[in-house]
């Protein structure tokens, strides 16, 4: 048994021993070990991508396909919080940091003679959400109508719009959006921008329409599901859904076209996606950090926007969102020699009770 127990799959990777579980880094390093263990059990994920039309579908994905790269999970290296070098071109600073970047490898010999396995060349860009099912908006739904919600951070629109510019060249942004920005005087004036939000919405969906092929994974969603609201792991109770980046983007669309001049969360991530891919256009190259900065109107910025179980049931309607495909009796299998020992949960008084009051009936 290992010290610190160890998580199936991370083999090579920047978070080792008690690093693997803390609060804020289990939600990440547990997502990359079930990717792990579907992927060596040939289990795909579900896809939530663009197809012609402007609509999402929800299609599987392969794991060599959100890990792009065949090559072993023992031969990969799980670089958490880290950035992402091939977007390093797209911007005029560096970039900030991504939930987890998939890695090959590289050894270097140390002068002890020892092997080192250190990170190698970058494969793929992913920001990861773990979510419960259902929510507090479906939970009272029939348990095949429950959803999660989710949280988008500032950084994953960042790379939602380094990612579709890394798939366009400066001529083909330029055509599209160039109409749009080239006469704007103030992009961070409240008035003004809600003026140009239709046009921005009408470039948007253009660029959708046309590129919509050259899409690519951006989000890893693992989801995990409960008796309801009870704190106990359902019987079918582990699965993966995977965002492209045009489909995230969609979702900033569709909201925003309820109310195409309102500045609302929505409305800043359109202008935001817009402003950046109009600068990529003209100059091949864009200061992301300064638009997030200056585009905030109003609204906190700590926060991109959130979404509920009612508006993602659009975009995640699959029947493995009502049994997911592995059940709860897996996590022996992806938490590994005592690693389960390491957890330090939350104490909350509600959850405390709850178990209090089972126990002793």
């Amino acid at each position: 048994m290992t010290e610190h127990g160890s998580l199936y799959g991370l083999t090579n990777t920047n978070r080792q021993g008690a690093a693997l579980w803390g609060k804020n880094q289990f939600n990440s390093t547990f997502p990359a070990a079930l990717a792990c263990y579907m992927r060596d059990h040939n289990l795909n994920a579900i896809y939530i991508n663009l197809k012609n039309g402007l609509n999402t579908q929800c299609t599987e994905i392969s794991i060599d396909d959100v890990f792009n790269t065949k090559l072993p999970n023992d031969q990969l290296f799980f670089d958490f919080e880290s950035r992402y070098e091939p977007y390093d071109c797209l911007t005029d600073h560096q970039i900030e940091r991504v939930d987890l970047v998939i890695r090959k490898t590289k050894e270097e010999t140390k002068k002890t003679g020892e092997k080192a396995v250190l990170p190698g060349g970058a494969l793929r860009a992913l920001e990861v959400k773990l979510t419960v099912i259902p929510d507090n908006m479906t939970c009272q739904n029939a348990p095949n109508a429950w959803y999660p919600e989710m949280v988008i951070r500032p950084a994953t629109i960042k790379y939602c719009a380094m990612s579709i510019a890394s798939r366009l060249t400066k001529d083909e942004a330029k055509e599209i959006f160039d109409k749009v920005g080239k006469d704007v005087k103030q992009w961070d004036n409240l008035a003004e921008a809600s003026a140009l939000l239709p046009q921005a919405i009408e470039a948007l969906n253009s660029l959708q329409e046309k590129f919509y092929d050259r899409q690519q994974p951006l989000i890893l969603q693992p989801i995990w599901r409960t008796q309801g609201k009870k704190p106990l792991l359902d019987d079918n109770a582990f699965d993966i859904f995977v965002w492209s980046d045009y489909a995230l983007a969609r979702v900033v669309i569709d909201l925003v076209m309820k109310s195409p001049n309102d500045i609302s969360r929505f409305g800043r991530s359109a202008l935001r996606l817009t402003r950046y891919l109009y600068e990529y256009g003209r100059a091949g190259v864009a200061h992301i950090d300064n638009i997030f900065a200056s585009m905030t109107y109003m609204h906190q910025s700590d926060k991109e926007f959130s979404i509920n179980g009612a508006i993602t049931k659009r975009y995640m309607n699959h029947p493995r969102m009502g049994a997911p495909i592995l059940g709860k009796e897996i996590v022996r299998n992806i938490i590994l020699h005592g690693g389960e020992e390491q957890l330090s949960p939350e104490r909350r008084l509600d959850q405390t009770i709850y178990f209090a009051y089972k126990t002793e009936k």
